[in-house]
């Protein structure tokens, strides 16, 4: 593109655009924008930040967005429609910061990350990370004033609003419309005992889907026990781990979180970026590492129609324990999406 560029050649300009618009992924995409950018690629750009908005985790947990100039980063981070957490983008950017000290042989200092951030700071939405990550890892990275972290501390444990406060404080969108279920129970009468063991369900669509996380159910206490006069509502920290897997029963995606079980009958987990699933066959696996007891499905559907000729077949998964089937158990929910 360079060549083509500086020689006024725009056939071969042309080709370089057309050979890297069909050639983005996770692993070029941000040299590709940087590359876009420099050469006023308007085209190429655009195409460059709608893969990003649609893979937004993945592709600030690659190592190449630590290389891209300040202009790009702003460009990436200010997308409303950018499709991940919070947590994801305070952490890239604080890589992407380090990395910058790095290159400009400075240490890579509280002060110095912050100096660097320079107004990119104020592009993380921080009011909308969770109150333990925030309490536990930004209040101590010192990145924000002792003001900021106490007004930010006091909107946690009050829910309010921030005043006069120069940081976004809406939850980012995605470019896929509402989420749509695929419930496979029509209640949570049972109760399951989970730690460790692994929970699965196969399933397969009839159409080609995009699949952008699942449901869990929430936490359950015996009858007796929420009958009692002094009973609290509890909840459980665990680690989870949720697994995609292919026909072949190969991974497609692999997430480990530390999530709270509560009692909320229905937990939302969703993916870092969504899936394309085919017509074949997926297995969901779901480890809740801690003892404990969750609500449980009963009297599952084989086949939930979706209306418009969709519909998603269930079946009994062979890495599943007795607790989890088509009938009983976890996973009540898969959660559909589409692009806008």
């Amino acid at each position: 593109m360079y060549a083509g560029k500086k020689y006024a050649v725009a056939s071969l300009v042309d080709k370089c655009v057309l050979w890297l618009k069909e050639g983005v992924g996770i692993d070029n995409v941000c040299s590709i924008l940087q590359q876009a950018h420099v050469f006023d690629e308007h085209d190429l750009q655009r195409k460059c930040l709608e893969f990003i908005m649609d893979n937004g985790s993945s592709v600030l947990k690659h190592s190449s967005f630590r290389n891209l100039s300040s202009d790009c980063v702003e460009m990436v981070i200010r997308q409303d429609e950018l499709w991940t957490e919070e947590e994801v983008v305070y952490e890239a950017m604080k890589d992407w910061a380090g990395n910058e000290c790095a290159r400009k042989n400075i240490q890579p200092s509280a002060e110095n990350i912050r100096q660097t951030l320079g107004g990119l700071v104020n592009l993380i939405r921080f009011s909308v990370m969770d109150g333990k990550y925030f309490a536990d890892r930004v209040a101590v990275d010192n990145l924000l004033t002792a003001d900021q972290k106490v007004s930010f501390l006091r909107h946690f444990l009050s829910s309010g609003s921030l005043n006069n406060m120069e940081y976004i404080q809406t939850k980012r969108t995605s470019r896929f419309q509402e989420k749509q279920r695929v419930i496979r129970f029509p209640g949570s009468g049972g109760i399951l005992s989970v730690g460790s063991t692994k929970l699965a369900i196969d399933f397969r669509c009839s159409k080609d889907v995009l699949l952008c996380g699942i449901v869990i159910y929430g936490g359950m206490q015996y009858f007796g026990m929420r009958m009692r006069q002094d009973y609290v509502p509890f909840a459980f920290v665990s680690d989870t781990e949720i697994q995609l897997l292919d026909e072949s029963k190969r991974t497609i995606v692999s997430m480990k979180r530390q999530m709270t079980i509560t009692e909320e009958e229905l937990l939302e987990v969703l993916f870092d970026d969504p899936v394309v699933l085919k017509m074949k066959w997926y297995t969901i696996t779901l480890v809740i590492s801690t003892p404990g007891l969750t609500r449980s499905g009963e009297n599952g559907e084989r086949v939930v129609n979706l209306g418009d000729g969709q519909s998603v077949e269930f079946r009994d998964s062979s890495l599943s324990s007795s607790d989890t089937n088509v009938l009983i158990g976890q996973i009540p929910d898969l959660l559909l999406c589409r692009r806008r």
